[in-house]
């Protein structure tokens, strides 16, 4: 186990897609939609369909698509690879894929992968492991939330009707597992890398420890930052008190999740934060607030305590791609540490479950543009600019902005990026 953690925590972890955050409401149903009785060979069957107003839903090597045509494009119009990094984020309909998209996506057809969570067998033992059932544990039992983009796949849709695939657009985690896989293809689009995951290289002890830095400095400056000290300190102090389980209504580690869901998009939840930091009854009360903290914190479980496939497909690509080092804070005193130890041992509870996959480095030949988010509150911009010594000589360069939030760039780099796709610089 990590040093500086404590005992393992149940897992209610957040996921924010690339462009939309999925934390921030809960699901009111009962059960998850789908939910079958175990098949042959312990899975459970999910019904799915192709969203409205898509072109097509093909399935190449494993990993089924959804094509898009844009506005702009024509019936000969490039083909755009793009992977948001989801996890779990459903394709979108037709008329919603645009609210994801950048503008200049609009002139391409657009292919996303769909998370295979969506529409495939779910692995019943996995889900059975995250919901705390006893069962021997082995690293074998989430193994069939597999990898979900692949080389095959990826050649295969760039050999097909709607290919080649001309540039790829790739934010978030889909920028480590699609650049496995592009590396792997021996195809070279134009690649765009906005807002990235850290590469392979990162720790998940690093990725906690910055994402916890980020989340505290999002809370405490949210909906506007302290006039003096003394509110700093107050600020801190609630947040000591929800992540050591002294508010009535919040467990420790509903509360940790629910600080990095609010603090994921601190535009969205500035009312949040407002009565959070104004309510002087928050020691006695076990009402609103405390029931959102908890509710954010359970956010991919359905109201019955079952994971929504998203936990599985978050878990997939943060087990199967990071491996663990070693965490030793600063400071006990310190909120944001208190918080990374609480999310390490959550993710230490439940990576036992996943395999360890020894890949030998690929190099990516691919040219590329890095556009960083200095703003992010997932990803700090020093994880992002990681990707310089990865790409090495196949970046053309790196664009900066600065948005509150994990989404799409703003319309100004819009230029720079059709430049670079359009020229390769």
């Amino acid at each position: 186990m990590p040093a500086g953690t404590a005992s393992a925590v149940t897992l209610r972890f957040v996921v924010v897609a690339a462009t939309v955050v999925l934390a921030a409401t809960t699901c009111s149903a009962n059960e998850a939609p789908g939910d079958a009785a175990p098949r042959a060979g312990g899975a459970t069957a999910v019904a799915w369909s192709c969203p409205t107003g898509v072109e097509a839903c093909p399935e190449f090597g494993g990993a089924r698509m959804a094509v898009y045509r844009g506005s702009k494009a024509g019936t000969d119009a490039p083909l755009l690879f793009w992977d948001p990094g989801g996890p779990g984020l459903a394709a979108p309909t037709a008329e919603d894929v645009w609210l994801y998209l950048p503008a200049w996506a609009d002139r391409y057809r657009v292919a996303h992968v769909v998370e295979p969570w969506e529409f495939a067998a779910r692995d019943f033992d996995c889900r059975e492991w995250l919901e705390g059932e006893a069962r021997a544990l082995t690293p074998d039992t989430c193994a069939s939330s597999d990898r979900v983009v692949t080389a095959t796949s990826l050649r295969a849709l760039d050999r097909s009707t709607w290919g080649p695939i001309t540039a790829a657009y790739l934010q978030s985690f889909g920028a480590v597992r699609t650049a496995d896989a592009l590396a792997g293809s021996g195809l070279q689009p134009r690649i765009v890398f906005e807002s990235p995951a850290p590469p392979r290289s990162t720790t998940l002890t690093t990725l906690a420890g910055e994402r916890s830095r980020l989340a505290v400095e999002s809370a405490l400056n949210s909906p506007a930052p302290c006039e003096d000290d003394a509110c700093v300190a107050e600020r801190k102090q609630l947040l000591r008190r929800l992540l050591g389980g002294e508010v009535r209504g919040v467990t420790p580690d509903q509360a940790a999740m629910g600080i990095l869901a609010a603090a994921a998009d601190p535009r969205a939840n500035a009312d949040f934060f407002d009565q959070l930091w104004r309510d002087e009854e928050f020691e006695r009360r076990s009402t609103a607030n405390a029931l959102r903290v908890a509710a954010l914190g359970q956010s991919l479980r359905w109201a019955s305590g079952k994971p929504q496939p998203a936990l599985i497909g978050y878990l997939n690509g943060m087990c199967g791609t990071y491996s663990f080092g070693e965490f030793v804070g600063d400071s006990a005193d310190s909120v944001h540490e208190v918080l990374a130890s609480r999310l390490l041992d959550s993710l230490w509870a439940s990576c036992r479950a996943w395999p360890t996959r020894a890949e030998r480095p690929r190099t990516l030949n691919a040219r590329s543009l890095l556009v960083i988010n200095e703003a992010d509150p997932i990803v700090s911009r020093r994880l992002q600019l990681e990707w310089r010594a990865v790409l090495g000589a196949s970046l053309a360069r790196v664009l900066t902005f600065a948005r509150s939030g994990h989404g799409k760039a703003p319309r100004k780099v819009e230029r720079e990026v059709r430049g670079f796709l359009a020229e390769g610089q």
